[in-house]
């Protein structure tokens, strides 16, 4: 957004960081237009990994954009739905296993059950992974590209949002018979909750 709305003054900056939202080709390209001079880093990493798990310089427009590799001190896994490893270019979950993990979710032991589980590569035993509920898939090159989500959830403007939580209100109406709540696939910009009836 920022290089959208020409907010960076390029012919200081060295680098610049994109992080919170999926990057498309025509972001790399607006960056690579304004200056070519900054380095473009694309990181990735949820929440509850302190929000920095993986990294990638972007250096084409043309390329294939990814989330990178993992930094130092975190390990990352693309899984099957058996939680086996998936092999190169085959999606499957991302997982994401390190020290920046938090404990948990606040009052959500279910939750918390559910996503932070034992770490099963981890020849340390009290290892723990956190299943993202991100796609993505290990590209040869050794890094990962995010493919969207494994379930419903979306983002709207950097915050996580479940449809179905929503649906459940609606439905709850002693009018509504049925719902289905939908994200529009505009851009990210313009991106609204709509609720069906």
């Amino acid at each position: 957004f920022l290089l959208a709305e020409d907010l960076i003054p390029y012919g200081k900056i060295k680098r610049v960081v994109l992080g919170g939202e999926r990057v498309d080709n025509k972001l790399v390209a607006l960056h690579f237009e304004k200056n070519k001079q900054a380095k473009l880093m694309n990181e990735y990493g949820p929440t509850e990994v302190t929000v920095w798990a993986t990294v990638s310089e972007l250096k084409s427009a043309k390329d294939t954009i990814t989330i990178g590799k993992p930094i130092a001190h975190i390990k990352t896994y693309v899984v099957d739905e058996f939680g086996e490893i998936c092999p190169v270019g085959i999606p499957g979950e991302l997982c994401i296993s390190g020290e920046s993990l938090a404990k948990g979710y606040l009052n959500r032991p279910d939750l918390t059950a559910k996503s932070f589980v034992p770490d099963p590569f981890s020849e340390n035993v009290s290892r723990r992974m956190y299943k993202t509920g991100d796609k993505a898939r290990l590209l040869p090159d050794g890094n990962l590209e995010y493919l969207g989500r494994i379930d419903n959830q979306v983002k709207l403007r950097g915050y996580r949002i479940e449809p179905e939580e929503i649906e459940t209100i609606i439905d709850s109406l002693d009018f509504v018979e049925k719902s289905v709540v939908t994200c529009t696939s505009e851009s990210a910009q313009n991106q609204q909750l709509i609720g069906h009836i």
